[in-house]
């Protein structure tokens, strides 16, 4: 184990460093990004030298456990201190409940994950970088963080236009090839509203893919772009190579893992924010008390109680704080926390499997939902509603669900939005409402496709 620390320096950024890793290590290397600084979340992690791969399509958790488990610690402790570093797609879901498996097969992995050797770690809050190695030839290690500096140093980051991208001309949707049209989607809506009605659901989230030809370029550079549309805490991009590209821009976490403490952290409700803090404040006082906003928000903190109460100690599970604002650049969300203590014979991969996929992109109740949604949509989901992040060596993890998330292969970007469906839903708002949240996807591939 090697650890060598650095000095901040404005010319050194994630994606510089990133650039220069890759440009070094070649794919697969991974970043995760933390560009909205909290009290739990201050580090960006650059990974690259691959040592372990876990591409699966079957038995994958047990693979993963085999993973973690010949893991390598980092010598310092971070967040992250050395593990699998990956994604799920949402199909994982058909080995956690075999008998709900779709009929739909995917032909993409069900998870990819590696176990790196050399890591860049930027530390926000104190400025310092680390450079870590957890094997292989130790007598370079100086030799290759000093390259990877040096040529850092000379990449700028890409200059995006915020102001720019607020033109509405950016969110054409014209060169998208859209899955279903806007019939079809509306049919959908009408058919989950009666499957409301006759008390099969409460609730149902219905999605809609979108796809189109990049023309050849990275998938780093639209990165770049939606980072400065969407910052958030958890910014993710995946080099995998032949396995394609992973970019996501998400604010709500899965779940994680810190000791025996799980967190499960539900989103439900969700506002444009204001210009000025008092407009914030008046915006997410009518969201609090909006009664649709706040039986969503109940439905999905029940969900996340009986998700945990398979893993968890009993007694120990505890809405630590419930429905609270979480302030982004653009929007804010209605957000809980529910905690609880892990059972001592379960792991972080058992905590994953109990909790997935979030109630927040099924619905409730969740089983009926998924298996409605098997039959609605008509092609696998994949990324989306997934899991991005990590299982830590030490046993912790961090997963965030692949929302405001793409995936590039082959020159061609996919990506889906969807919308809850509840009984008084308005099916023409509901297919805006999937083009609303697709809107910032779209702006950033219009807008690098004209200006990269």
């Amino acid at each position: 184990m090697l650890l060598e620390v650095f000095d901040y320096e404005s010319e050194l950024t994630p994606i510089s460093v990133f650039k220069a890793m890759r440009e070094h290590f070649g794919a697969p290397c991974a970043m995760l990004e933390s560009a909205m600084q909290d009290d739990h979340n201050q580090f960006s992690l650059i990974a690259a030298s691959p040592v372990q791969e876990v591409v699966s399509k079957d038995n994958t958790f047990s693979k993963l456990k085999i993973a973690i488990a010949k893991s390598k610690t980092f010598p310092k402790s971070f967040p992250f201190s050395g593990g699998l570093v990956g994604f799920f797609n949402w199909e994982v879901f058909d080995e956690i409940e075999p008998n709900l498996a779709s009929s739909q097969k995917s032909p993409d992995p069900h998870a990819i994950f590696y176990e790196f050797s050399h890591f860049f770690a930027f530390d926000h809050a104190d400025k310092k970088i680390f450079a870590i190695q957890t094997t292989g030839d130790k007598s370079s290690f100086s030799t290759i963080n000093q390259s990877i500096i040096n040529a850092a140093r000379k990449i700028a980051d890409s200059i995006v236009d915020l102001d720019a991208l607020k033109n509405e001309d950016y969110a054409d949707f014209s060169n998208f090839e859209s899955e279903q049209t806007n019939a079809e989607f509306t049919a959908k809506i009408k058919l989950a509203q009666q499957k409301i009605l006759d008390g099969e659901i409460f609730q149902m989230i219905i999605s809609n893919g979108f796809k189109r030809d990049v023309k050849g370029l990275d998938g780093i550079d639209f990165y770049s772009i939606l980072r400065v549309v969407e910052p958030t805490t958890h910014l993710v991009f995946y080099d995998f190579a032949e396995h394609g590209q992973v970019c996501g821009a998400s604010p709500e976490i899965l779940g994680s893992k810190r000791g025996q403490t799980v967190t499960y952290a539900p989103i439900a409700g969700t506002r444009y924010r204001g210009k000025t803090i008092k407009q914030d404040q008046t915006i997410l006082a009518e969201m609090a008390s909006d009664p649709k906003e706040n039986a969503e928000h109940d439905m999905l903190l029940d969900l996340g109680r009986n998700d945990l109460g398979k893993v968890c100690e009993t007694n120990s599970i505890k809405v630590v704080k419930e429905k609270y604002g979480r302030f982004f650049a653009n929007v804010m969300h209605l957000v809980s926390d529910i905690q609880g203590q892990l059972k001592t014979d379960f792991d972080a991969v058992d905590f994953f499997q109990a909790i997935f996929p979030a109630g927040t992109l099924s619905g409730a109740p969740k089983m009926r939902a998924i298996k409605l949604i098997q039959g609605f949509e008509p092609s696998p989901r994949n990324l989306y509603g997934g899991a991005m992040g990590y299982f830590s060596a030490d046993g912790n993890m961090e997963l965030c669900i692949a929302i405001r998330s793409f995936f590039l292969k082959d020159g061609v970007a996919r990506f889906r939005t969807g919308a809850g469906v509840v009984q008084d839903s308005a099916p023409k708002k509901e297919w805006l409402e999937v083009h609303n949240k697709a809107k910032s996807l779209c702006k950033i591939f219009n807008y690098g496709l004209r200006n990269l």
